[in-house]
């Protein structure tokens, strides 16, 4: 069973380093030493909901270190804002889970193309929470999910 770890959203430096809180963990299992993050840029989320959609550009990316610091990582001066660390998945093998959510966004057309890397997708957090809630209670069900 899935345990969930709340954390509050913000942002604080630590000898000069940006530390970015996790908004939810959620274990999937106590063993995994490795993770699942989703993280976005508060800007698109604002946007997304001015225009009345919920879905905005998410990072679906997975580590093997801390996840805080993998994201911190990934920014740099060119970033616009400091992002939201939504969700992390601590799971025993974070390349099939994330294999498994990727080819869901793509089969669902939720892919953005024309990114920098292949890992950003047009959906949000409580999305991606569910895809990975049917697989860990139902595998076979999460194929036959609609796309909205």
């Amino acid at each position: 069973m899935a345990r969930t770890v709340l954390g509050l959203c913000g942002l604080l430096l630590f000898r000069g380093h940006i530390m970015l809180d996790i908004e939810r963990m959620i274990v999937l299992d106590s063993d995994g030493l490795e993770y699942i993050y989703v993280y976005f840029y508060p800007t698109y989320k604002e946007m997304a909901f001015m225009n009345a959609v919920h879905q905005w550009p998410c990072k679906i990316g997975r580590t093997d270190q801390d996840p805080q610091k993998r994201v911190r990582q990934q920014l740099n001066s060119c970033a616009p804002e400091t992002p939201e660390i939504a969700l992390v998945f601590q799971c025993e093998n974070s390349r099939a889970l994330e294999n498994v959510i990727h080819n869901y966004m793509k089969i669902h057309n939720r892919f953005i193309k024309h990114t920098f890397n292949q890992e950003w997708f047009s959906t949000n957090p409580d999305e991606v929470l569910s895809i990975v809630q049917a697989l860990y209670n139902s595998p076979e069900d999460i194929w036959s999910r609609s796309s909205d």
